[in-house]
Order: structure tokens, then sequence, then C-alpha cells
């Protein structure tokens, strides 16, 4: 359960027992919502005596909450809370304006947005990260976007105690795929393990032939109609997936990246491609060691609760790009009805390949990356639609799979796009949650571009 710290706020010159109450009624709005609710109280501005006994009782109460949230009532002076407030800064602050009122006499306007904004003024000079929500009169206080905002403080705080892998290092030696881990430790507080590619195969070659057995049954019993499959690939595919499944359970990992072509391809005899694609649907997974883009999956997985997955630049059309990945996708982000394996021998490496047709609709295409000292976040909105067939260089006969892929198109246009790229590789969320990134960046005082 997300716990809040909240503080209700409202003029000396307004009636108490009305402030008060509409404070009270919001507290018990967001605990039916599931929040645990740290309630300090309400202040009038002018109770100086009990601002600091306020002061003492957030310093003992906080604990573990995520954010601060403020409820304006009415018109406040910004000295009294920013006294009360001023040692926890760091977190996220929520300001909450409540609309006036109507009784029979007509409307009564407390002037909440006047004391909030007044509150702005302040907060920005210091640079404390908030968002400011103003309730509008005759509607509903905006609970969702409330339990949004409430959600992205929680993340950054899992985040602390969150960790992913790479196993292997920076495929291939490419300069984008070679992390900071300091620096994404500091910026968004996820540690990254690097393992040994040996300690993955050691662990594989552990696992006993009983529970080969049974995940090969499972195997072929999912892909019963694609074909014949070699059986010694899927008992490698078996003794790789059990081994890497125990890695992740042992250390609680949230993401997974395996080096490509030049980790299990030129020293293991395979490709990860299934071996991912299955990890894909239990965790965040990315191949190639791409670790600042398993980072950007993780982030957008645990902040939405929908599975991001990525894709990579293969050519341009004159309004659109086609991006494709070489047998890996989530098979929960396939289409039901195109769901194909395939036998990997492109480049001479063994294995088994995801050749589904992914889902197509409404994206976010963003990209986190190291640039200058600082990790930056570029964010497009756009669609994705099947592509034509196409097949990628290298296949014997030009018979080889139509890949995961998708035809995408930006809201911005694709001039946009080619202008701003950074690096091959980018991540796809179907939907429009462009909104829930933008503020995570925000919060975690991370640039962002958005397109």
């Amino acid at each position: 359960m997300n716990k809040i710290t909240l503080l209700g706020l409202y003029s000396y010159a307004h009636p108490a027992d009305v402030s008060e109450k509409r404070v009270k009624s919001t507290v018990e709005l967001l605990r039916k919502n599931g929040i645990e609710v740290n309630f300090l109280g309400s202040i009038a501005d002018n109770n100086d005596s009990l601002v600091q006994q306020t002061r003492r009782k957030l310093e003992d109460t906080i604990g573990e909450s995520c954010s601060i949230v403020l409820v304006y009532a009415g018109w406040s002076e910004s000295t009294g809370v920013l006294n009360i407030i001023s040692d926890f800064l760091h977190l996220p602050i929520i300001i909450l304006c409540l609309a006036g009122y109507k009784v029979k006499e007509g409307l009564i306007a407390p002037a909440a947005a006047a004391g909030a904004s007044l509150l702005r003024n302040s907060l920005d000079s210091m640079d404390v990260k908030y968002r400011c929500i103003y309730n509008s009169i005759d509607e509903e206080i905006n609970i969702a976007e409330v339990l949004r905002l409430i959600n992205i403080s929680a993340s950054i705080r899992k985040f602390r105690h969150t960790k992913i892998a790479s196993v292997g290092y920076a495929c291939s030696n490419l300069y984008p795929f070679m992390y900071d881990g300091a620096l994404i430790k500091a910026a968004t507080g996820i540690h990254v393990d690097n393992l040994e590619l040996l300690e993955l195969k050691m662990l594989s070659e552990k696992v006993p032939d009983e529970n080969l057995k049974y995940f090969s049954a499972d195997f072929k019993k999912r892909f019963k109609n694609k074909g014949k499959i070699p059986e010694h690939e899927i008992d490698l595919l078996a003794r790789y997936y059990i081994a890497a499944s125990e890695i992740i359970e042992k250390n609680d990992y949230k993401g997974l990246s395996i080096k490509c072509g030049s980790g299990p391809g030129k020293l293991l005899g395979f490709t990860p491609c299934m071996l991912l694609s299955l990890l894909g649907d239990k965790i965040n997974a990315i191949c190639e060691g791409d670790v600042y883009g398993l980072l950007a999956q993780t982030i957008v997985n645990m902040l939405t609760g929908l599975k991001p997955t990525f894709l990579e630049i293969f050519e341009f059309y004159k309004e659109s790009v086609l991006m494709a990945s070489c047998g890996f996708a989530p098979f929960s982000l396939c289409k039901e009805d195109f769901i194909k394996i395939y036998g990997h021998d492109w480049g001479g490496c063994g294995g088994l390949m995801n050749v589904s047709q992914l889902k197509t609709g409404n994206l976010v295409v963003f990209n986190l990356f190291k640039y200058r000292g600082i990790l930056k976040m570029q964010l497009f909105k756009g669609n994705g639609k099947t592509p034509e067939k196409f097949q990628e260089e290298g296949w014997d006969e030009h018979e080889g799979p139509m890949i995961p892929s998708l035809l995408i198109t930006f809201d911005a246009g694709i001039e946009v796009f080619k202008k701003n790229i950074m690096g091959p590789h980018y991540i796809i969320l179907h939907g429009n949650h462009s909104d829930i990134i933008e503020d995570y960046c925000y919060f975690a005082d991370i640039e962002i571009d958005s397109f």
C-alpha cells in the first residue's frame, strides 16, 4: 500500500469546522482508494504554535511516506506550510486545491487556488519538485490524477531497492551499450548487477533431466501447431530458461539483459532470442546487453504496470520507420493469431526465434541514454501497424522469417524523429502514457525531450 503524508491548509478567517471537514473528506477518499494516509491534521495560517507542533509530528510520523500531499481548503499563507515541510522538500509534493462550493445563497469561494499559487512561486524558487491539481467548481476531485502522481512518487521510492542485471557486458563492445552504474544508481535509485556468461552456463549444466521433460512437454503443447522443433534446441532452451529463472528469483531482479551475437551466439552455440522472449513475459527483458534500454523498460513497467519492449531501427519510408527485433518479443505483446517460432540459423548461430506479429495501435516510443554526463529521456508519440512482408538480409535463398516488427508513424513527423535519433534501440509501450513518463522524469530530475 502506498503511503503519503497529508496536511490540510486554510485561512484563520474561514470557519475551521467547515474547512477541516472538507480536508477530512479528502483523506477518506484517498483511503477508500487504497492509500495509506499519515494525516497531520489541518492548520490555520495564523497559528504559529500549531505550525511548530505539526512540524514535530511530521518529523515523528513521516516514516516511509513517498510524498507529501497538501490539501488547500482555502486561502493560506505559504510561510507556515514551508516551515513545516522544509526538511522534506526532497520528496515529491502534491498540491490539491479544493474548489469552492455552493449553498442556497450562491457560491462560497475560499480561494484555495490563490493560496496554492502563492506557494508554487516559493517552491519554484527553491527548485522543489511538485505538481498542483486545481479542482473546478461543480466537479469532483480528479482522484485518478492524484493516484497517478502518488503512484509515481511511490515508484521512485521503490526504485531504491530495485535491481536489474546484464549477463555479459556491452554486446560487440558497442559504445551505446556501455553503462555508468554509478550514474544510474544516483539518478534512478536502481542498481545494475553485471553477471558473467559462465555463471549462466554453469548453472544450466546442473539442471536435472527431469526438469527438462516438464519444460519440453509444456513448450510443445504451447507451440504444437508450429511445425517440428529440433529436440536438442528445446533441451538447450530449457536448461538456460530454468537457470536464468533461478538467477532472477534468487536475486529478485526486475529486469534482465543477455549479451547476444558476440555472447551466447559466439561462445555457447545459441542466440538467446527465445530465452528472452519467454523471460520477457515474467520480467523486463532486452537483448544485446542494452542496460539503458532495460532500465527504461523497468522504470516504465513499474510506473504503469504495462509491458514495454524494445525495437531497433531498420529502414525508413517517406513518412514512417520500420522497427524490428531479431527474433525477440514477449509473447504477451504478440497477436494471438500470429504466434510463430523459427529455428535461428542466421549468421551461423543456433537457437530458436520468436517471429510472431506484434500488436498494433497507439504507441509511446522512448529512449533513455547517457548524454554529456547525465541521463536523458526522449519520448515520441505515434502509431504502429503491421509492415509489409520483409526479411533481414543474410538468410539463404531469401526464405527467412519476418521478425517481430512495426511500421511506426510519429505525431511529430518522421523528420523530427530522424533529427533526434540517439542510438539504435527504442522502447515501445502500447497506449498513450506519455504523461506518466514525463512526470516521472520531472520528479526524478531526468532531462526529457518530448515530441
